[in-house]
Parts: structure tokens; sequence; C-alpha cells
């Protein structure tokens, strides 16, 4: 509240606690360390590409991570031992800013009745939840590669549907007993699925019960209420449509894909530019970016 009122000044920067480098420049200004979790607790909650990545957080926008691109070899049994040199590579990395704006009036900020910040947050949260899982998906702006694009010339799996219009669940298993061969199949995952999708996984059968039944020990709010072969189903509202050829769902094995957070959050604070109207800006920005670190670890499914 003191700083949508100008207590603290046009800028505050939240930075998080934990950062995988660390921080060099002073910073003049900060707020609370759990607003900042409040914020990224929100977007987490609300992006499922956010949900089923890992989470890092740096301080400067040269971020380098290493991803391993070869596999153990065999030999006959009597041969000599087969050196093993691991190769690695370095997905690409490409941060974007991430911004939302909000104008709220000034006797909206001096009424003390309610939680106006609170307000603003959860709306900008959601907002800037939503931009992300996008790009991360659909790899549209910023991320090297997104979820819903296809790995396999990079050790990923490609599975592609015998329909041209929806994905039965016994492909979306097929699919992830490839990664078998990866040696990602034992490792925890998730699946992210179009909204037309989980439309198909719940139709109903000849004896009236979904196809997808929800666990009764899940919530919405917590985790995901569908599993499929006991890997939670998350739906994105960012997913492709259900056309020919298009990538309608996912799956992702734990900490093969992360989102990388730059410099934690920013807070500022415009009262001028809507002065006459009695209006302050409030915008809050983030930059991430979203890269896949083990494509061997990714299936992306394709409508024949």
């Amino acid at each position: 509240r003191g700083f949508m009122r100008g207590d603290h000044g046009r800028e505050l920067r939240i930075m998080p606690e934990h950062r995988a480098q660390p921080i060099t420049a002073t910073e003049t200004k900060s707020v609370p360390e759990d607003m900042y979790s409040q914020f990224t607790a929100i977007m987490d909650r609300l992006s499922p590409v956010r949900t089923v990545s890992t989470i890092d957080t740096f301080s400067s926008s040269d971020i380098r991570y290493a991803a391993q691109s070869s596999q153990v070899s065999t030999t006959a049994e009597g041969a000599s031992f087969t050196d093993f040199e691991p190769t690695f590579r370095n997905p690409a990395v490409s941060v974007a800013k991430y911004t939302a704006q909000t104008q709220v009036t000034t006797e909206a900020i001096n009424d003390s009745l309610f939680s106006i910040e609170q307000i603003v947050m959860n709306q900008q949260a959601e907002s800037l939840a939503s931009a992300q899982n996008k790009d991360f998906l659909l790899g549209t702006s910023n991320s090297g590669s997104g979820l819903f694009e296809d790995q396999s010339s990079n050790g990923g799996v490609l599975k592609t549907a015998t329909s041209s219009t929806t994905l039965t669940i016994a492909e979306m298993v097929a699919g992830l007993a490839e990664l078998a061969s990866t040696g990602y199949f034992g490792r925890s995952g998730a699946f992210i699925v179009s909204p037309g999708l989980i439309d198909d996984l719940l139709n109903e059968t000849a004896d009236s019960r979904p196809i997808l039944q929800p666990q009764a020990q899940s919530t919405f709010s917590i985790q995901s209420p569908f599993q499929i072969f006991g890997r939670p189903v998350y739906v994105s509202s960012e997913g492709n449509a259900m056309s020919t050829g298009n990538i309608v769902a996912c799956y992702i094995a734990s900490d093969c894909f992360h989102v990388a957070d730059v410099e934690g959050l920013t807070f500022l604070r415009d009262p001028y530019s809507k002065a006459a109207e009695g209006e302050v800006n409030l915008l809050t920005s983030i930059r991430s970016s979203g890269v896949m670190v083990e494509p061997r670890g990714h299936v992306a499914y394709k409508l024949g």
C-alpha cells in the first residue's frame, strides 16, 4: 500500500532469496521476500509450464545450461571396453521481459476497507503467467524451443496419432513408454494437453463413464485432478487447436525443461501519465526464458 501511495518512490525491485548465480549489483530498494513468493506462487499455480518445470533464478541474462547429448554404448562380451566420453551442448537461452500494467484510481489506493494491492497482484500475476505459458509452450517468443514442438531431432519422441482430430489415452501411454530407450521413463513427469483434447478425454464411454477419471484425493487448486499412467495431466488454455498436423499434447520428465527468471520482479509506479484522470499506473515486469535442457525426456503428440 505504501508503494502505491508513493511512500517508497517510483520503483521497487523484489529479489528472490535463492539464486543460481550470485548477485553483484547493490540494490538500493527492496520489499519483503514473502511478496515475491506470493507473486511467483500464483504464476506457478496458473501456468502449467511453470508447474511442470524446474524454476531457476539468475542475477543476469548471461545464462548457461549444459545438456548431455550422448548415450552409453555397449560392447560384445569379451571385447575391450569402449571409452565413454559424454558430449555436451549449450541450449539456446533468450530472455524476454513480460509486463502487466494496471490503472488504479487514487480513491481506491486511499481506501483502507479492502486490500487493493492483493487484487492488483493477483490480476497481474495471472496475466504474466498466461503470457509466459504461451511462449514456453508454443515457442512463440523467447524460448529456444517450446514444449509443443518436435524434439525428435534432439533425441526426444514424436508420437503421431492415427486420427487427425483427436488423441487416445492408449497413444499417449505408448508415446510415454518410448522414453524407456532414452532412460527417462522411470523419472517422474507430467502431461500438458490442449483444451480440445481434454474434452475428448472426458467423453463418456458406452457405459456412461468418463474415459479420464479424476483422482478423489486431488483438487484443482493444488494439483491436477487427472492422471494417465500415474502421471498428472495439466490443461493449458494456450494449447494448439485440434487440427491436422498440430501438436496438441506433450509429456515432459522432471528437470528436463527449465524456466529461468532473471533479477526477480520489478514494480513501477507512474503517478503522472494519468494524473488528470485521477489514476496511477502500476506496472509489474519479470524477465524470464524457457529452456529445453534435456529433450530426450520429452514426448510431443501430433495429430495425424
